[in-house]
């Protein structure tokens, strides 16, 4: 019997939090941006933002994903899931730099769970 691991059920927890704070964050940034920009001014920053957004949004996406991976890698105790939210955290990564520290250490956490976690016997029935 396989049991779960607390390093995972630990990054798993870390990472809901952190894309809990990064939906917040960028989506108040979002909702700055005025609807219907009359001035120069009010263009610029309606541009601004949304480039802003676009260039964060394949970041919060993977690791969202990662952190679902992550879940359901605790939950269903199979290893190729807790593996995939390993690598989605390292893409994730490389997409959104700037975020390092936040995605370093759910992808760490991932790794070292997925390593400690024994691999699953399957019955056969001969």
């Amino acid at each position: 019997m396989v049991k779960r691991s607390k390093l995972i059920l630990i990054g798993a927890l870390l990472a809901t939090i952190l894309v809990i704070i990064e939906i917040v964050i960028y989506g108040g940034l979002a909702g700055q941006t005025p609807a219907d920009p009359e001035t120069a001014e009010e263009v610029g920053t309606a541009i601004g933002t949304t480039i802003g957004l676009m260039l964060v949004l394949p970041h919060v996406v993977l690791f969202a994903l990662g952190c679902l991976f992550n879940w359901l890698g605790w939950f269903t105790k199979i290893r190729g899931f807790t593996l995939t939210a390993g690598i989605l955290y390292c893409v994730s990564l490389i997409a959104g730099i700037q975020n390092f520290y936040m995605v370093l250490i759910p992808l760490i956490l991932a790794f070292v769970g997925f390593a400690r976690q024994g691999k699953r016997t399957q019955k056969t029935n001969d």
